[in-house]
């Protein structure tokens, strides 16, 4: 039965992004971010789905890939980025021009992670592309607990990731060596002008 409802709030959201024109990411950690979404289609990822993005258990997400150079705004990842293992203690911020990250603007109370996260930025012409990726957490049995980077952080109900870098494998026209997910908490979504998530928590 679980599997049954993420189904469902997976693929309503993921219809509901796919008709939207543009989304807006806002935080209460200086997140505020808007790109456009018009004429692209987002993919619902469940296990239950039959789209070739299968996801184990009861990871899900809806996924889309914005138009490139539509994006504006600042990002402060106030979780994680995937991949290196850790939950943040502070927020990591950079702001994105034209759909690109600038690389000068990467910031942080923890020097390393900015330079770190400034490198993988500049690894090709198009590691920069941002937002490749808006990712909706949309499984609300995974407990809301974030696990240090682990994969199930990304699909917990009302979490959103964007991603860096290519996109073309899931509906964008742009390719990368790199494309790297980084996650928000307690955002607000808007898509046009409908609230899908308030503060963390999904509104479908």
């Amino acid at each position: 039965q679980n599997l049954e409802i993420i189904k469902a709030t997976t693929e309503k959201m993921a219809e509901i992004m796919t008709g939207a024109e543009t989304a807006r990411i806002t935080t209460p950690f200086g997140t505020d971010m808007v790109m456009g979404l018009k004429g692209r289609k987002a993919i619902p990822i469940h296990s239950l789905s039959a789209t070739g993005y299968g996801a184990i258990g009861e990871y899900a997400e809806a996924a889309i890939s914005p138009v490139e150079g539509s994006t504006e705004g600042r990002v402060a990842i106030d979780a994680s980025v995937r991949g290196w293992g850790y939950i943040f203690r502070s927020p990591l911020r950079f702001q994105v021009r034209a759909g690109r990250a600038l690389p000068e603007t990467v910031s942080s109370d923890v020097p390393e992670e900015a330079e770190r996260f400034k490198n993988i930025v500049l690894t090709d012409e198009n590691a920069a592309n941002c937002a490749a990726e808006l990712g909706l957490g949309t499984s609300h049995t995974v407990p809301a607990v974030l696990h240090g980077d682990a994969m199930y952080d990304y699909a917990m109900a009302g979490n959103v990731h964007i991603a860096v870098g290519r996109n073309n494998d899931i509906g964008g026209e742009t390719f990368s060596q790199v494309h790297l997910d980084v996650l928000m908490t307690r955002a607000t979504v808007m898509l046009d002008g409908l609230r899908v998530i308030e503060n963390g928590k999904l509104k479908i």
